[in-house]
């Protein structure tokens, strides 16, 4: 049996998105931080992860740590609320 949902090994906004549809969320919403999830953290992932040395200062990290959360929480709340809608159904 295959996975229910495919991340591709990374998220991306366009991974982000097929999860978003597949449990009955629309993802329009969240299209306004796809710079957040395809530059801010795939992009300085993927530059750790291949061994590159990537800055960061403190007051940007914050920021960036502050607009992630802020992001989970949205998508918390639009996963009760589909949960609630039965919309994961569809």
């Amino acid at each position: 049996m295959g996975d229910a949902i495919d991340t591709e090994s990374n998220l991306s906004s366009s991974v982000f998105e097929n999860i978003a549809l597949s449990i009955g969320i629309d993802p329009e919403p969240f299209k306004a931080k796809n710079n957040l999830i395809d530059e801010s953290l795939l992009e300085r992932r993927n530059t750790i992860a291949h061994g590159e040395y990537a800055d960061l200062a403190p007051n940007d990290y914050r920021s960036l740590a502050d607009e992630v959360i802020a992001l989970m929480r949205d998508y918390k709340t639009a996963i009760e609320n589909a949960a609630v809608q039965d919309k994961y159904l569809r």
